[in-house]
């Protein structure tokens, strides 16, 4: 096909913004925005400019993509990923050495 713009992309990370911006659980906003993906994937289709894609595989996706999103809302909420985002400061009295 010619070299378009992924409009199907485009979509999904406006989506994905959408979702992080409103703090809407990965394991939930998973599905809305791969069906968002899908739709936008289908008009382009019904004018031939993306090629030929598997439309059986768009449930698993979807699926595989909440279980990612999930887990990883789960690791940044925990307490070891929020230790590891602590700002380190050089201690009180101590010149700093940068």
């Amino acid at each position: 096909p010619p070299s378009v713009l992924p409009v199907m992309l485009l979509a999904g990370a406006v989506l994905v913004d959408l979702a992080v911006t409103a703090r809407v659980p990965g394991w939930l906003a998973a599905l809305p925005v791969t069906a968002g993906v899908a739709l936008a994937a289908l008009a382009q289709a019904s004018v031939g400019v993306i090629p030929p894609w598997d439309w059986a595989a768009v449930p698993f996706i979807a699926v595989g993509f909440a279980v990612l999103w999930g887990g990883a809302d789960r690791l940044t909420a925990s307490r070891a990923f929020a230790r590891w985002q602590a700002p380190v400061e050089p201690a009180p009295g101590r010149p700093d050495d940068t």
